[in-house]
């Protein structure tokens, strides 16, 4: 009788352990994974200037949020929180966003906020995806992610195409004052051997719009064959506008930014001369556009969608598969495709075109 007393005492702690390991595993995230390819309750923070200088790109990303509602039901909530496009407020959010609504990662839209949030995610072992510029910010935080088009693979592309008309000529490059700028200009600057241009010098672009026009004067006076310019500021529509007035007849080559209304609005007709990078048509962005509407839609909202949707059905997925590493320890070693999407090394890599408006940019050469 005491034996048995024994036994079932024993049998009695052994599932005591067991229900304790599986709360364990549940509330780590290990068993999170779901049939329809996704965690059940998981949060998304997504930290968005909804005010502020990036208020256009955080506009157009909000308008996605009823999609991706749409897609995951209630299975996945969404919080939104405004960074106001400051990186010190941005942080205050980011900690709100962790230890106020428990999220299991945030999304983040701008370059200086990112770069002051990623070291808070990185000791809170939380998931921080970025559309930026930010090359360094993957090498510094195991848990990020960077899904957006790097400035090298933009550079190589635009540099490709001015190459195959200017083979041999000089380029000037011009960049904001800022992290975007400065990444945008030091990559295609290291690309010119490669495709046997010459540096036509470097300057920068201001806010001021009062400087514009004067840097405008400078450009031409180089007399370079073509102008690069990374810039996400609006000043950069006044400056394209200010080069094709003075009778600037170069190429200028600029990032998928331009494609923001408030940047290529400001050019007016000779936003039409202007070669960019920008992401092609396809079914899924298509679908997008019905859903959403062209006017809501920019290429922020875009690489919002693909990139949540990736961590959804792609990375979280992929922890059901490998139930013995959370989501956060496996966001380096995640190599794959998803949809038209690769994800490697923790970066997106997305299909990119070279978007140069009615041929405009060729009739432009042609006047020399």
């Amino acid at each position: 009788m005491k034996k048995n007393k024994k036994v079932l005492i024993g049998i009695g702690i052994v599932a005591l352990l067991g229900i304790a390991i599986i709360g364990f595993c549940f509330k780590s995230g290990l068993w999170n994974y779901s049939s329809d390819n996704y965690t059940k309750n998981i949060k998304i923070g997504l930290l968005l200037a909804q005010t502020g200088f990036g208020s256009d790109f955080g506009q157009s990303e909000k308008a996605i949020i009823p999609l991706l509602k749409e897609t995951y039901g209630e299975d996945v909530k969404f919080v939104l929180e405004d960074s106001k496009s400051d990186a010190a407020k941005g942080v205050i959010a980011a900690r709100k966003l962790i230890d106020i609504d428990g999220v299991d990662m945030i999304y983040c839209d701008l370059t200086s906020v990112a770069n002051a949030i990623s070291p808070l995610l990185k000791k809170s072992r939380k998931v921080l995806m970025a559309a930026v510029y930010l090359e360094r910010l993957t090498k510094d935080n195991p848990f990020a992610i960077r899904n957006m088009p790097n400035a090298e693979d933009e550079s190589r592309l635009l540099l490709g195409f001015f190459s195959k008309r200017n083979k041999g000529g000089k380029l000037l490059l011009i960049g904001s004052d800022d992290e975007f700028g400065r990444g945008a200009v030091s990559a295609t600057k290291s690309l010119l051997d490669e495709f046997e241009l010459k540096f036509g010098g470097q300057e920068f672009i201001h806010e001021d719009l009062s400087l514009v026009a004067s840097l405008a004067e400078k450009i031409i006076q180089s007399s370079a064959d073509g102008v690069y310019v990374g810039s996400l500021s609006s000043s950069m529509g006044i400056l394209v506008k200010e080069l094709r007035i003075r009778g600037y007849t170069g190429d200028i080559l600029t990032t998928d930014a331009f494609a923001y209304d408030y940047i290529y609005n400001l050019a007016g007709d000779a936003a039409k001369s202007v070669v960019y990078v920008d992401f092609p048509r396809t079914e899924a962005f298509q679908k997008i556009i019905q859903q959403v509407g062209e006017g809501n839609l920019t290429p922020a909202a875009i690489l919002m969608y693909d990139g949540i949707r990736m961590y959804l059905d792609k990375i979280v997925a992929e922890v059901g598969i490998r139930n013995d590493v959370s989501i956060n320890e496996l966001i380096c070693q995640i190599d794959g495709v998803f949809g038209d999407t690769c994800l490697i090394h923790q970066e997106m890599k997305y299909p990119l075109i070279i978007v140069d408006a009615d041929d405009i940019a060729l009739s432009y050469k042609r006047m020399k």
